[in-house]
């Protein structure tokens, strides 16, 4: 008895674990697919609706295929019979609903299993065709909401699915070092962040363009620290391309290289024309292109403000009119004078409201400085602008291949008083100082020369790359300009009460002779490398002495001043921009 309830058991037990054995081997086959079952139901809850819509096609073409294949020598469905007002696949769609006998009437009497005659069949077919016409229309308007979002070297844009509205972010930063040879400068021996101006601009409603730029690059008045300016807040209607209307402040129309964008001027700094007009101004100004894009023009009000100078608030000290046309005949067309451009600004204002103020600036004028950016002449604080100015500034360009040559010439004639608070001392005079430049560049690389900005044909790839042209954009130019100012600021009867500022040893010049050399290296359309070297010459005025009370003689600056011998400067930039 004993044995038999021992053998139960051990049968028992055998059982059991051919039980478990079985059960673990189904566990273990069962388990992985499990897992795959529910790594496949993952991803097709992961799959896009590109996807999806794809898998809908292909089933789409199967099931044309079946029915195709089911009958062959009758109409397909769906192909505009006309079944009691309405078509045979629409019927499917709604129930049965025919008022005539149609080809498949005739297959009632097989089976239901049959693929052929199956009465679901085609209606699948129309569902799925419907499922992929809903999915289009969805991804159909998805795009139409969606934003196009793009990074590259033209910055951050975003634009929205209708065209209508585009917004563009993006920065300029360029550090500057000079060094000035004789130790009479080593005071303007100087590292500086030249500029740093992080920018919006773009499009809100199809045709009102703006710009927003803030500067966090401009030293104070004291020359102690930077501190930040709007440089550009303006926005322009756009809507005929031959009229348009621009508001806020930006610059006014005036010079070619004062107009060129501060990324792509050829030298670091520009010319002694920037010195004869205002940098940016507060105004109104209609402006467009006309006759095919070959003629532009430009009219605007502005308020008053100092040249060389960007105005921040409106100084109710007057307001002038200022104008542009500029022509390119041949921008059209693919022929040697493609690049050739010409025109002519001018301004006039009115200005009587100044009032002697602290400061030259605050009577409406500003020192003027060498090309690399040595003060060579203050005014009085006694003289304000007083009378009518007027400024006209004739230019020309021209770029062919990788070549360019850029003339400018400005003559500004503006009317001054002196006015110290003493009636026997007042007086007026009329200012009249010019200048002039000429600028030659040369692409060494073989890129097209351009007034905007220029494109390595391979950017340079630090040493990445086997390709010994990848070396960016190489240039070389050359600058000779020339600026001379009134010579009856310095000529007065009393020396001390000059339109002149009166500095101990009469540190003023009256104008200088300047060449600059440059090097421009582009690695990129974003990064440039700049190395100047200017040789400036100084022009003295004949002022009253001592020695020559007729004014005859000659103010020579003491010894030892940054303007008493010839300045050469050497200049480096890094420039990035996008």
């Amino acid at each position: 008895m004993k044995q038999k309830e021992t053998s139960m058991n051990n049968s028992l037990i055998y059982l059991f674990i051919r039980f478990m054995m079985r059960f673990g081997v189904f566990i273990l086959m069962i388990t992985p697919l499990t897992y795959l079952h529910s790594q496949d139901t993952s991803k097709a809850q992961e799959q896009s609706v590109q996807e999806q819509l794809e898998a809908l096609r292909k089933e789409i073409a199967e099931l044309k295929g079946n029915a195709n294949r089911a009958i062959p020598n009758t109409p397909q469905q769906g192909t505009g019979q006309n079944i009691g007002g309405t078509t045979t696949q629409e019927s499917l769609l709604g129930g049965e609903r025919r008022s005539m006998k149609t080809p498949q009437d005739d297959l009632k009497g097989a089976t239901i299993q049959d693929e052929r005659i199956n009465p679901d069949h085609e209606s699948r077919l129309s569902l799925v065709e419907r499922k992929e016409e809903l999915i289009e229309e969805d991804l159909a308007r998805r795009a139409a909401t969606a934003p196009n979002i793009s990074f590259n070297e033209r910055g951050f844009v975003v634009r929205s699915a209708d065209g209508n509205h585009a917004l563009r972010l993006g920065g300029l930063l360029q550090m500057d070092d000079r060094q000035y040879v004789g130790q009479e400068n080593d005071a303007n021996n100087q590292f500086l962040i030249r500029r740093a101006r992080p920018y919006a601009s773009g499009t809100v409603w199809k045709y009102v363009d703006f710009r927003f730029v803030p500067d966090f690059g401009t030293v104070d008045a004291q020359n102690t620290r930077n501190t930040a300016i709007i440089v550009d807040a303006w926005i322009n209607i756009n809507v005929q391309k031959e009229f348009q209307i621009q508001m806020g402040k930006f610059k006014p129309p005036g010079g070619l290289e004062m107009l060129q964008s501060a990324q792509n001027t050829m030298f670091i700094e520009r010319g002694p024309l920037q010195q004869l007009q205002p940098n940016r101004q507060l105004g109104f100004m209609p402006n467009g292109l006309l006759f095919d894009d070959t003629l532009n023009w430009a009219v605007g009000v502005f308020a008053s403000a100092p040249n060389n100078y960007t105005q921040t608030i409106d100084t109710a000290n007057g307001y002038g009119v200022a104008a542009r046309l500029f022509a390119r005949p041949f921008v059209n067309d693919a022929d040697e004078l493609a690049g050739l451009g010409f025109g002519v600004a001018g301004a006039y204002a009115n200005m009587d409201d100044y009032s002697p103020g602290s400061t030259a600036i605050s009577n409406g004028l500003n020192t003027y400085a060498s090309d690399p950016g040595v003060v060579f002449f203050n005014w009085n604080a006694s003289t304000q602008r007083n009378g009518a100015l007027f400024r006209i500034i004739p230019q020309a360009y021209y770029y062919y291949g990788p070549w360019g040559v850029m003339a400018e010439y400005i003559v500004q004639s503006q009317g001054l008083t002196f006015n110290s608070g003493n009636a026997t001392q007042q007086r007026q005079i009329r200012d009249t100082s010019w200048a002039r430049q000429l600028e030659v560049s040369y692409n060494i690389t073989g890129e097209d020369n351009s007034f905007d900005s220029l494109v390595p044909a391979k950017n340079f790839d630090f040493f990445q790359t086997d390709d010994e042209d990848a070396v960016g954009l190489w240039q070389i130019a050359f600058r000779a300009d020339q600026l001379q100012i009134d010579s009856d600021l310095f000529n007065q009867p009393n020396p001390s009460n000059t339109f002149a500022a009166n500095s101990p040893n009469g540190n003023n010049a009256r104008g200088f002779d300047s060449y600059t050399l440059g090097l421009n290296w582009y690695l990129n359309p974003n990064v440039r490398l700049y190395l100047n070297a200017t040789y400036t010459t100084w022009y003295y005025a004949s002022r009253f002495s001592s020695s020559s009370p007729n004014g005859t003689g000659v103010g020579v600056p003491a010894q030892g001043t940054s303007i008493s011998n010839n300045e050469l400067a050497i200049a480096t930039r890094i420039g990035f921009f996008f």
